[in-house]
């Protein structure tokens, strides 16, 4: 209501024959706001491409290996689907705990949480919409760093700089061979048996660099 009124005061005005001087600054203002937004459009298509890039990319490694359950460590992802569907079906919090009858959960799972939002307003299947949060979270991380740095230093390149850093380089062992992590020859030894299978020959490639 308060827009509509100003905007009203401006017409009036307009029409009511404003001093030029007065009209030409109103002008000038209106260019600069125009301006500004079609700046501003430059950003967004960027952060919608950093977004979806993410989002893509870890939707088709999670294809290779949709499966909920990990040879190596299994525990870890039923546990997490038992969470998700213990919430999604809870009509009061905290929910249900799946693994102890008549017990409520008292782990972690506000991201959990999180995600089951969209999968009831969407009404996805939990088993499919679990391997699409995954890169849901991934690409909001690239997000996240690219619209802070870009917006910090003014410079595009900087923000992409940081969703390298952040969301590709991370702390290296992806590609070392240290601690746990098997490094990037045994990612390389995996792609020479073509895509299919490819999930399973990594194995528990992805544990080592989360645990560095």
């Amino acid at each position: 209501m308060i827009v509509l009124l100003g905007l009203n005061g401006i017409v009036l005005w307009w029409l009511g024959g404003g001093r030029a001087g007065e009209r030409a600054a109103l002008r000038k203002g209106w260019s600069m706001v125009t301006a500004r937004m079609h700046a501003g459009w430059r950003w967004v298509i960027i952060s919608e491409i950093v977004f979806l890039s993410g989002f893509l990319v870890l939707t088709a490694i999670r294809a290779l290996n949709p499966d909920l359950w990990h040879t190596t460590w299994g525990g870890e992802k039923p546990m997490e689907f038992g969470f998700l569907n213990a919430i999604l079906r809870s009509p009061v919090m905290p929910p249900y705990d799946p693994f102890f009858s008549d017990g409520y959960i008292n782990y972690y799972y506000y991201g959990l949480y999180l995600v089951s939002l969209p999968i009831r307003a969407t009404g996805i299947d939990p088993a499919i919409a679990f391997n699409l949060a995954v890169p849901t979270i991934f690409a909001l991380t690239l997000l996240g760093a690219f619209a802070l740095v870009s917006q910090l230093t003014g410079r595009v390149r900087y923000g992409i700089t940081a969703v390298l850093g952040v969301g590709v380089l991370g702390n290296f062992a992806s590609y070392i061979a240290i601690g746990w992590s098997r490094g990037a020859p045994a990612v390389f030894d995996a792609l020479r048996g073509g895509l299919n299978g490819l999930g399973e020959r990594l194995g528990d490639w992805y544990i080592g660099p989360s645990r560095v």
